[in-house]
């Protein structure tokens, strides 16, 4: 899948290879969510204990990150949380491989091969290995006992059972999440590359978006225009007719917008990797997205029409947005980079 490439040599580049990768397998998979007939409501009760940034993808890699943390105590966190172990397990196997293909074509530090990589993940605590590897590379199955030298500005790790040498930009222990001593009030560190994550969603994902707008009953979802109106997000059904898409039940935005409170979405722009056909046409897995982020990561071909003192950026024929003339030149130059 190209949009599953793309997002890996973002995430790369952006400097989130670990996080990226784990969306990634995950869309090359399945979710790691099970909801067992019987135990439907207790299952999405779990999922939603792990919900991070109203979407379901960085809801994943919360998720996945917790059980790499857990050690020997995995089966028990998966059995408890209505994780499938074996899931994890094979979303693991594809983060390395995908992170030796990296390595290949130079994305990422050079030499790290899938199994080294598995073999340095047993040797701490059974993890999947990646993280580590791109921070210390792969130098033989002692790599983690083995003093590195900290780079300027880098920091080793205050737990006296860790002490990993982490770069400057790590706000946490990429090893055993301690935070950086220095940085003791900081954001965490999945707070700090949620929206770079999100933006890189958008940029993988377009054209895969909807916007949800307040319906009488429920939030109607719009998909792409025809001669620049906006449409239902539909799907033929065989020639009779068109059938809305609606959220899935389990999807994260459809739970926050069901609970009493109709606590508002960040934002009503929704990415989404691909659409459901049971009782009626899903999109199962959706993040919300900034209108910035799909100004500068998404669409093809950019029109720019005038409207007064505004601007209106409009992105495959579609999606416009308006932005004051002064800002339009930066935003995008910003785009060009």
């Amino acid at each position: 899948d190209c949009r599953i490439g793309k997002l890996i040599l973002l995430g790369a580049m952006f400097g989130v290879t670990n996080d990226a990768l784990t969306i990634a397998a995950t869309l090359s998979y399945r979710s790691p969510f099970m909801s067992p007939l019987m135990m439907r409501d207790e299952a999405q009760e779990a999922k939603m204990s792990f919900a991070t940034a109203q979407s379901d993808h960085l809801t994943v890699v919360n998720a996945y990150n917790q059980v790499e943390l857990m050690g020997g105590q995995r089966f028990g966190f998966c059995r408890e949380n209505f994780l499938s172990l074996k899931t994890v397990q094979t979303i693991a196997g594809l983060k390395r491989q995908f992170l030796e293909i990296l390595s290949a074509a130079g994305f990422v530090r050079p030499g790290l091969r899938s199994r080294a990589v598995e073999a340095l993940g047993r040797m701490n605590g059974g993890c999947d290995g990646v993280a580590i590897a791109l921070e210390q590379g792969v130098q033989g199955t002692d790599v983690a006992l083995k003093p590195l030298t900290i780079l300027q500005g880098g920091w080793e790790c205050g737990n006296r059972l860790c002490r990993s040498h982490n770069f400057a930009r790590n706000i946490v222990c990429f090893r055993c999440r301690a935070r950086k001593p220095s940085d003791s009030e900081a954001k965490s560190e999945e707070e700090s590359t949620q929206p770079i994550l999100k933006a890189l969603l958008a940029a993988a994902l377009f054209p895969q978006m909807v916007i949800v707008e307040k319906g009488k009953k429920s939030p109607i979802l719009r998909d792409r225009a025809e001669n620049g109106e906006k449409i239902e997000d539909s799907i033929d059904d065989g020639g009779k007719g068109k059938e809305r898409a609606v959220l899935h039940p389990g999807c994260v935005a459809a739970k926050l917008m069901n609970l009493r409170s109709m606590k508002e979405l960040s934002s009503k722009y929704l990415v989404y990797h691909e659409r459901v056909r049971t009782t009626r046409v899903y999109i199962r897995d959706a993040t919300p997205v900034s209108p910035y982020a799909l100004i500068l990561f998404g669409g093809g071909s950019i029109e720019v029409q005038c409207g007064g003192n505004d601007k209106i950026i409009r992105m495959d024929g579609w999606l416009g947005f308006k932005c004051p003339t002064r800002d339009h030149d930066l935003v995008m130059e910003l785009r060009e980079v």
